[in-house]
């Protein structure tokens, strides 16, 4: 029965793509059982609701794309490995109170780089397909290897995240997060 209702609220929940799948013929030939009519199975639709349904990772699916994707984006990069943690949200990672209340003033992002501990934090909340923990640990990892005196000189000057050089340079860098897949 539990079963029953999770596969239900999934089901049901998927919005624009549960309705691709209503509306594909491999649901109406398994569902109608229409004889008939020959419908070809058309996979794209259980394929784009396979991808719904495995996108959120858990959290030992995401340290293993770290584990595989980080040590060839530092050889491509360039620099030193540094250690990466997975954490829910930043907020919960700080020990903050009222947590669901700072996220809706002050956002949630999908990972940080702290300079201080020299450490790569992964929000799993946020950063739960491999496309975006690719991109993160791209992004990240470029910050690593950029001078953070220089890099909060430009923020004290002025720059905003939009024309910040290094956060356009590794914004630049997630552009190549094909290459790790």
């Amino acid at each position: 029965m539990k079963s029953f209702i999770l596969w239900s609220i999934l089901f049901f929940n998927l919005g624009a793509v549960s309705q691709e799948y209503w509306n594909s013929s491999y649901y109406y030939t398994n569902v109608y059982g229409n004889k008939n009519k020959k419908y070809k199975y058309n996979m794209k639709y259980v394929k784009i609701y396979e991808e719904f349904l495995n996108e959120a990772l858990s959290q030992s699916k995401i340290e293993k794309i770290i584990k595989r994707v980080y040590p060839q984006v530092v050889k491509d990069l360039g620099g030193e490995a540094k250690p990466v943690e997975v954490y829910e949200n930043m907020w919960d990672r700080l020990g903050a109170v009222a947590v669901d209340d700072l996220k809706l003033e002050q956002g949630n992002p999908n990972a940080q780089y702290d300079p201080d501990e020299d450490i790569i934090y992964i929000y799993s909340e946020v950063t739960n397909t491999s496309e975006q923990i690719i991109r993160s640990l791209l992004h990240e990892h470029t910050h690593t290897i950029q001078d953070q005196k220089e890099f909060k000189k430009l923020y004290d000057n002025g720059y905003k995240y939009s024309n910040h050089p290094f956060e356009l340079e590794a914004l630049e860098a997630e552009k190549n997060w094909k290459n790790y897949k």
